[in-house]
């Protein structure tokens, strides 16, 4: 039980986060709407009242306020920038020193001209 509560509350506090009780309860506002103007009226014309923004339901006022001063708020948050380094300065490190590599006579010379040893060592157990 304790698992499925925690879960719920999880999923809940998701919701909130992303902002999707605002989709939940627009979808709610625009089942009532339609139920409601389709006691009055054909079903093609109840849809149309309901998606046409001109019969606005108490439901969808309150989503459209609700939106409205959610977005000033993220307006409202004063930015606050930390610089720890200062850009000015020159960096005190100097750039890796250049090196060539000696060019080779052949391409392909080998690195050792020893053979290995044969047969090869053991390695003894102390």
């Amino acid at each position: 039980m304790h698992s499925r509560l925690t879960n719920y509350v999880v999923v809940a506090m998701l919701i909130f986060v992303i902002g999707a009780h605002w989709t939940i309860l627009q979808s709610v506002a625009w089942v009532g709407m339609v139920v409601d103007y389709s006691r009055a009226a054909p079903l093609t014309e109840a849809l149309s009242k309901t998606f046409d923004g001109k019969h606005p339901c108490r439901l969808c006022k309150l989503v459209k306020a609700g939106k409205a001063a959610e977005q000033n708020q993220h307006v409202q948050k004063p930015v606050t920038k930390i610089d720890f380094f200062l850009q000015s300065q020159q960096s005190p490190l100097s750039p890796a020193p250049s090196f060539s590599q000696p060019a080779s006579r052949e391409p392909f010379s080998p690195q050792r001209l020893e053979t290995p040893p044969s047969p090869p060592p053991r390695h003894l157990l102390a």
